[in-house]
């Protein structure tokens, strides 16, 4: 494992000359691919299932065999991971890890990173990214992920950041109903406005040319969601909320969109695994 310190020297939008210590061990491997190798030897482990870009994962390291063992990667290509696996002949199952940690600061220019007790030939530095938002009262909130094994243990996540969003009602009422959606602009763009839908089984916001809808009744999924959206600009429809992997039928007459479970005359589409449906008119 990766031992020892990285000293970053820089400024943040509040302070000039702002020094960080990263601090490297074995807590700071993410896994970035999981996968099941369908062929191997002592010098490459193959997945045929993946479209790698060359060399992507030169550097890291591989749990493999099972997880019994690891090894660093020399090189891969498209499908195959190089490197010497002289553990045996299992090699289905493997994990593929990169060292990452992020600084706590938010780094708007960095004028050194030095270390003492690790030797490093190959350093990817990336800035901490984060986003503002502003809520409808005018409120300012930033977000910014954690993403290392040290402070948050993210592991088996491909993506190297999280957000978590709360919201929270004032006044706390069954008949209350929430819709998140989060769209990320540019600095200096106008704020989109959205429209909202209503009607007794479905509620929802247009947003750009997007519909989205989602049940009312939260405790069973619908049979069937109508609403009248009053325009014809939409040219995207999701549906949240539906019973997983089941079949439903959406149909679009006039600025009525309507689901239902049963054939209603529209368009066949299978639910996914998270229980939404996504269809473009366009």
């Amino acid at each position: 494992d990766l031992e020892g310190t990285i000293t970053v020297i820089g400024d943040t939008a509040d302070q000039d000359n702002v020094s960080e210590e990263l601090v490297y061990n074995s807590n700071s491997y993410i896994s970035i691919e999981l996968g099941q190798a369908t062929d191997g030897s002592t010098t490459q482990i193959q997945d045929n299932t993946k479209n790698w870009t060359t060399d992507e994962f030169k550097g890291a390291r591989v749990f493999y065999n099972g997880g019994g063992a690891r090894a660093v990667i020399t090189g891969n290509n498209n499908n195959t991971l190089f490197g010497e696996f002289p553990a045996g002949w299992q090699y289905w199952r493997y994990t593929i890890e990169k060292v990452l940690v992020s600084t706590e600061n938010r780094f708007t220019n960095i004028s050194s990173v030095s270390t003492n007790d690790m030797s490093v030939s190959d350093l990817d530095l990336r800035v901490l990214h984060y986003f503002d938002s502003v809520a409808a009262d005018g409120t300012l909130h930033s977000f910014a992920p954690q993403s290392d094994g040290n402070n948050d243990d993210y592991k088996g996540q491909k993506g190297y950041g999280r957000y978590t969003l709360n919201v929270i009602s004032n006044n706390e009422s069954s008949s209350e109903y929430f819709l998140n959606v989060m769209k990320l602009q540019e600095v200096g763009d106008s704020l989109t406005t959205t429209i909202n839908v209503s009607s007794p089984s479905a509620g929802g916001l247009i947003l750009d040319s997007y519909l989205i809808v989602f049940a009312k009744d939260l405790e069973d999924t619908p049979n069937e969601l109508e609403v009248d959206i009053q325009t014809n600009e939409v040219g995207k429809v999701l549906v949240i909320g539906l019973e997983q992997g089941s079949l439903y039928f959406l149909e679009r007459s006039g600025t009525t969109i309507s689901i239902a479970n049963s054939d209603n005359g529209g368009l066949p589409l299978i639910a996914s695994d998270m229980g939404t449906i996504s269809y473009s008119f366009e």
